[in-house]
């Protein structure tokens, strides 16, 4: 028995193919096939056989039949009542849902134990757990009703800067941690503020809220902060979620090897600080709800075998180019030329923006070369360019940097070969560097950092080395969507990109539009 599909069904839907006799995954991310960040999984059933005809599709393309050993589903989900009889399977078996976040990470683990704290906004099983692994056993050690999920994204809405043009909450989050860079913590109230994520059903009365508000003087009616103000309270969020996760390891001892996980796990600032305490630490790529349903895979297979599937990078498994058929005649029509890499670099070395669209797309929700904008951070302008004629994004939100492995430690405040290859980190900026890289450098300093090897990402790695790069070895690198929308997965809308944004030109597969 080998062949498992499993779905999670909540928003960040997915679905994980997975042999594991031949190594083989893939994992689709419903919001890049649907264009719809967030997406959700139809709770009717009419649109979940439509779902599911698309995901049968998509799979007979890879020669991957309708014929699995085993199906399983998210626990926590009303809609695993739906009807999956359009899928042949011998088995059906349900997965907790941090179960399926710590399984998950652990198999992409080097570790043969650890301890994984997996925690996030809710959960059948909770929102803040803590497990220990080792070979092919795993307990739990400590539950919490502590949920620094939720807490920081409905404490967002009250951040003018951040809950202005934000349409789904789920988007708050991501934004309020570079937002509060600008800000100074308001530390009368993180008492307060600790207190209420502390709490895992959270009570929306006004009167929960209203006690940060009496501390800085503001009735909770007026509490739509903004400037200085609205920049110091997200501080206050951030610093209160900081301060709980800590003081948990204060009470526990920080493991010899630890695995973060869940949601929260894509805070960079939290995970920064436990690995400047010099914690053994891994993070997926995929800790979010997006990468659930791999969890839930290897779940399945751990019930078959009774061992825990270690599974090899799959950080390029998700969705490929779409329409990658029509891509000749599209070249042909658009007389597109053939990508050189030497020519490439000098024109993002001259100050151009290039969108890169090829091979499988990233798991996750970091672009990390295989669906990115790439350009020259040494440019001043290049964050506001960005950001006001491509990306139609807030001022503030930080770009990330990429550089090869071995380069590094010369640039950012990370060890040698100290790997960063998820962009789960933010290590500080060398300050002789800061002014060469200031569109990466937030206003903390500190540079959401990727690190690169061949064997991860050729073509990227020998972008980089080309002669242009020679000074200064590093990319600007941010996801390829724009607007909202979701990382892109068609040739068609990189193009669309190209013919409506200022982006100067297009890489997809092998061919470069201009």
């Amino acid at each position: 028995m080998s062949k498992i599909l499993s779905i999670h069904l909540g928003h960040d839907s997915n679905v994980t193919f997975l042999d594991t006799e031949k190594k083989d995954c893939i994992i689709f991310e419903l919001e890049r096939i649907y264009e719809e960040r967030y997406y959700k999984f139809p709770t009717d059933q009419a649109n979940c056989n439509a779902v599911l005809g698309d995901l049968l599709n998509l799979l007979k393309k890879k020669n991957i039949e309708n014929k699995f050993d085993m199906l399983v589903l998210s626990k926590d989900e009303p809609t695993m009542n739906l009807d999956f009889s359009l899928l042949n399977y011998s088995r059906l078996v349900f997965c907790d849902h941090h179960l399926g976040h710590a399984i998950g990470a652990y198999s992409l683990s080097d570790f043969d134990d650890c301890c994984i704290l997996s925690y996030d906004g809710s959960g059948n099983d909770g929102c803040f757990n803590f497990y220990s692994f080792d070979k092919n056993k795993f307990s739990i050690i400590d539950k919490l009703e502590t949920n620094v999920g939720w807490g920081y994204q409905v404490l967002s809405k009250y951040v003018l800067d951040v809950s202005a043009k934000t349409k789904v909450d789920l988007a708050l989050a991501g934004k309020l941690m570079g937002f509060s860079g600008y800000g100074t913590p308001i530390e009368a109230v993180i008492p307060a503020m600790k207190e209420f994520m502390e709490v895992y059903f959270i009570d929306h009365k006004p009167e929960k809220y209203q006690k940060f508000f009496n501390i800085i003087g503001i009735p909770s009616n007026q509490a739509i902060l903004s400037g200085t103000m609205g920049a110091s309270f997200a501080a206050t969020i951030q610093k209160a979620s900081e301060e709980l996760v800590l003081e948990f390891f204060d009470k526990h001892g920080f493991p010899e090897r630890l695995c973060l996980t869940g949601g929260c796990a894509l805070n960079i600032l939290i995970n920064q600080q436990i690995r400047d305490l010099g914690v053994n630490l891994f993070i997926p790529p995929n800790p979010s709800d997006c990468g659930l349903s791999f969890g839930y895979a290897v779940y399945g297979n751990w019930l078959i075998t009774n061992e825990f599937y270690k599974s090899k990078p799959i950080t390029y498994s998700g969705l490929w180019i779409e329409d990658s058929d029509e891509l000749p005649k599209i070249a042909e029509e658009r007389k597109a030329s053939t990508v050189d890499l030497a020519s490439l670099a000098e024109q993002i070395k001259s100050g151009k923006i290039v969108g890169v669209c090829r091979g499988g797309s990233e798991v996750g929700p970091r672009a990390l070369g295989n669906r990115s904008i790439l350009c020259d951070p040494i440019f001043p302008q290049m964050k506001d360019t960005l950001n006001a004629k491509i990306k139609k994004r807030e001022w503030y939100r930080p770009f990330a940097g990429m550089c090869r492995l071995e380069d590094a430690h010369k640039f950012f405040h990370v060890e040698e070969n100290q790997e960063c290859d998820f962009m789960v980190y933010c290590p500080k900026v060398r300050e002789e560097y800061k002014k060469d890289l200031l569109s990466i450098t937030h206003i903390d300093g500190t540079c959401r950092l990727q690190t690169v090897t061949r064997e991860q990402n050729q073509f990227i790695y020998d972008l980089l080395s080309q002669e242009a790069f020679s000074k200064t070895p590093v990319l600007l690198n941010t996801s390829f969507n724009v607007n909202g929308k979701p990382i892109l997965s068609k040739a068609k809308t990189a193009l669309e990109i190209l013919d409506t944004t200022e982006i100067d030109s297009v890489v997809i597969e092998d061919f470069i539009f201009s």
